[in-house]
């Protein structure tokens, strides 16, 4: 609203989810905006870089979400952290938060359990699956999710079932086949 002309004192701050280096590179962005940009350059790593931070970041959510009021969660239960920690997470950590929050939109527990997540965590396979050729291993990490879950749950098969988000007569018939 000002009669005079005033030199404005501002800086930018730009973030992208690729290297700059080589968008430039390759002339997918002007050399001399880059240069304009790039006065102080921080990289942020991926989520699934820093899988030490999950836990942390999984329980602010949990703080965020509880101050909300409308339903109350004190904890994720331990094979639903596992799965979270596993997960590579290519939304970063929006995607990590909008999980949380479904889990709080569907669970009925004050614990998010695995049966919470959505479907490409909970049978996402992970690394401990992997056998010795470096292929994903499914006998064994059906056993070792299915032991967990029995662990958990002290035995009862039908409460395992609902954990790992399969029916009681195909825990049945696994216990089984795999001699468990």
């Amino acid at each position: 609203g000002s009669r005079e002309i005033k030199k404005p004192h501002i800086r930018i701050i730009a973030a992208t989810n690729r290297e700059t280096g080589e968008l430039t590179r390759k002339g997918l962005m002007r050399k001399d905006l880059f240069y304009r940009l790039n006065v102080v350059n921080v990289r942020m790593p991926a989520l699934r870089e820093m899988k030490e931070d999950i836990p942390l970041l999984a329980d602010h959510f949990l703080k965020k979400f509880n101050a909300r009021g409308r339903r109350r969660v004190r904890d994720i239960a331990p094979e639903a952290m596992e799965r979270l920690i596993e997960y590579r997470w290519p939304g970063n950590v929006r995607q990590l938060e909008n999980v949380i929050e479904r889990a709080f939109a569907i669970g009925v527990s004050d614990t998010i359990s695995a049966i919470d997540l959505p479907d490409e965590l909970r049978h996402e396979p992970s690394d401990t699956g992997r056998d010795g050729g470096g292929r994903f291993n499914l006998k064994d990490n059906e056993i070792r999710l299915i032991r967990k879950a029995l662990e958990h749950v002290a035995g009862r098969r039908a409460e395992a079932a609902r954990l790992l988000g399969i029916n009681t007569a195909t825990v049945y018939r696994k216990i089984e086949k795999y001699g468990l």
